[in-house]
């Protein structure tokens, strides 16, 4: 359970329903059927006081959005409603940012917040928040709480395992459920099990910080989740890291590996950055 994420989703509620036009797309998780999902978000849109007809606002169910960026120009605040297992070409390019929060999340730090015996959300419980911006955000917290694109080589020269992995897979799973399928999109090699493959990627992680080599694996994976272009081929992925470092990949032995083993990656220590 996030609170900073609560915090942002209430300041984002706050701002829709002082017709204040939010720089993120709102998207809430509800693990229920679509009948279900629908009845939620009317009830949370009562108890909140919100009207399409009286606030620039407008929600939609995620089997009626075919890409994120075909809301980015509405002008309206908009509210997602999806289940987990959304398919992940729909934030592939994203050109808008994406506030994700899961429904019973925000409900519960409410309840906690509040005392309250029932969770429930009200106008009241916004009035009071401050503004609270994603650059206000612990980084931590950023990377659990926004889908938006970033530069990969902030990513890893962030020289920060937490970063980088959350940056990776926070966003795409959470309280152990895998929001967007086909997550295995991220990989340079799509036929590989998620398991091992995130095994693989602690491991690129921990070499990177410790030897300062990028293996191609790790550098896919972050440039992926980045800059979300999803789709782009491993040969574009490594012409930007060469045009970016200077260098280019090549088989690196990875010390003190057992069994010893030789991988496809960059030595940073190569080039002037």
């Amino acid at each position: 359970m996030n609170y900073t994420n609560y915090l942002l989703t209430l300041h984002w509620f706050k701002n829709t329903i002082d017709n204040k036009l939010n720089d993120e797309i709102l998207l809430i998780i509800l693990n229920l059927n679509h009948k279900e999902r629908l009845e939620k978000i009317e009830k949370l849109e009562k108890d909140l006081g919100l009207d399409n007809k009286k606030h620039n606002y407008e929600s939609f169910d995620i089997s009626k959005v075919e890409s994120f960026n075909d809301l980015k120009d509405i002008k309206k605040n908009a509210l997602v409603i999806a289940h987990d297992l959304i398919d992940i070409n729909k934030i592939s390019n994203l050109e808008c940012n994406i506030l994700l929060c899961f429904y019973n999340d925000i409900l519960e730090c409410n309840s906690l917040e509040t005392k309250g015996k029932l969770k429930t959300l009200s106008k009241e419980d916004t009035e009071e928040v401050k503004d609270l911006k994603p650059e206000d955000c612990r980084d931590d917290d950023f990377y659990d709480s926004f889908i938006k694109k970033n530069n990969p080589l902030d990513i890893i020269f962030s020289n920060d395992d937490k970063i980088i992995s959350k940056c990776i897979s926070s966003r795409f799973i959470k309280n152990s459920f895998i929001i967007f399928k086909n997550i295995n999109i991220l990989q340079s090699n799509r036929v590989m099990h998620k398991t091992i493959w995130e095994e693989q990627i602690q491991e690129d992680i921990f070499t990177l910080l410790k030897y300062k080599i990028l293996t191609a694996r790790l550098a896919v994976a972050i440039y992926k989740s980045s800059t979300l272009r999803l789709n782009d081929s491993n040969k574009k992925i490594g012409l930007y890291y060469h045009n970016e470092l200077g260098i280019k990949s090549k088989l690196i032995h990875i010390p003190k590996s057992k069994p010893s083993k030789k991988i496809k990656a960059y030595h940073l220590k190569d080039n002037n950055i």
